[in-house]
């Protein structure tokens, strides 16, 4: 048996990574794929787990389908023959699987990513989703009367990895850190197709200004070369540290950071559900937020960029906690499991 996981996002590299693992100890292959996409590399090198690289990824919507085309017909290229495919919703490999008759299990947790769901929940066998998330916002896109397609579970994808985790602060060391010391910043992802509340990353450097006046560091970690480029012109400050092509596992970083922000959840979903007061400016309601709340994970939710910035001095004493994780569902058996059966009928 061999299952196929594409992975798109470093938060998809690592469910690959446990995939991977995990089915291993059950005899079963499994073919990590990913594409040229920030931090990707980085995630899966701590696993050290086999993954192939095809193709990168467009920005603009012409480049987006031109991508789209040529990884597929790259991915057909290099694909063995395999049982399952598995992974949040990519285009390309749902269109492939489809097209090869293979079985598709769709993992998401992701309500705002309407376009994509659209192109891969139709095709999809099954859709495996955490059970905090209205059972509408995922059969609307399923043909009525297959609402049985949609399996739950009492958790988050995110627990997968965090309750495996052993933290290692060598990272530290080598990127001239302290514990408590530094605060991780991600932008938002203002080019994918589900974003439309256009670049922050203006009012982001004021929030970097105000956290290096503080006497901090700042770990910025860009989603796109432009966002880079923009805070290298405004900020000559060796403060400000820019992590390019070192092993690390971001895992380690948010353990011993003061705080993280992201215009993201996955991010800080992570710092939260390990203790570290973590602050997303996503505009729109994700539903996990509720999740991480009700362990008393501290993560904090903002409508937007300006009320961070207008926060950020009280949000740099908030204090670590200690979520109560083990009350969460982790989902890797009911995946592995449930392609098991898919594979067998």
């Amino acid at each position: 048996m061999l299952i196929w996981f594409d992975a798109l996002t470093p938060k998809q590299a690592r469910i690959g990574a446990i995939l991977f693992q995990e089915a291993c100890k059950r005899g079963i292959g499994l073919l990590l794929t990913s594409r040229e996409y920030t931090y990707v590399d980085e995630t899966l090198r701590p696993y050290n787990v086999p993954y192939i690289k095809v193709s990168d990824y467009g920005e603009s919507l012409r480049d987006k389908l031109i991508k789209y085309a040529e990884r597929i017909l790259n991915l057909v290229k290099i694909l063995p023959e395999f049982d399952v495919a598995v992974g949040f919703p990519s285009p390309d490999m749902h269109r492939i699987a489809f097209g090869l008759g293979k079985p598709i299990i769709t993992l998401t947790d992701t309500v705002h990513a309407d376009k994509v769901h659209r192109l891969c929940l139709p095709l999809s066998s099954l859709v495996i989703v955490p059970e905090i998330i209205p059972l509408e916002y995922i059969s609307r896109y399923l043909v009525r009367g297959e609402e049985h397609r949609i399996v739950r579970f009492r958790g988050i994808f995110e627990i997968m990895w965090i309750r495996r985790h052993v933290p290692d602060s060598s990272i530290l060391t080598k990127l001239g850190l302290e514990p408590e010391q530094y605060v991780i910043i991600r932008p938002e992802e203002s080019r994918a197709h589900y974003y439309e509340y256009g670049d922050k990353i203006d009012i982001l450097c004021t929030i970097i200004d105000k956290v290096l006046k503080k006497g901090l560091k700042v770990v910025f970690f860009p989603r796109y070369s432009f966002q880079e480029e923009y805070v290298r012109r405004i900020f000559d400050d060796d403060r400000l540290i820019i992590p390019k092509k070192i092993p690390l596992n971001l895992l380690d970083l948010y353990k011993y950071a003061r705080l993280v922000i992201t215009g993201g959840l996955s991010m800080a979903t992570e710092a939260a559900l390990m203790g570290t007061p973590a602050v997303s400016y996503f505009p729109s309601k994700t539903y996990i937020e509720d999740v991480l709340h009700s362990i008393d994970a501290p993560l904090i939710k903002v409508s937007n960029i300006v009320e961070l910035c207008s926060m950020i001095d009280d949000l740099l004493e908030l204090k670590k906690t200690k979520p109560r994780i083990d009350e969460l569902e982790d989902p890797t058996d009911l995946i592995l499991n449930k392609a098991q059966e898919l594979c067998s009928k």
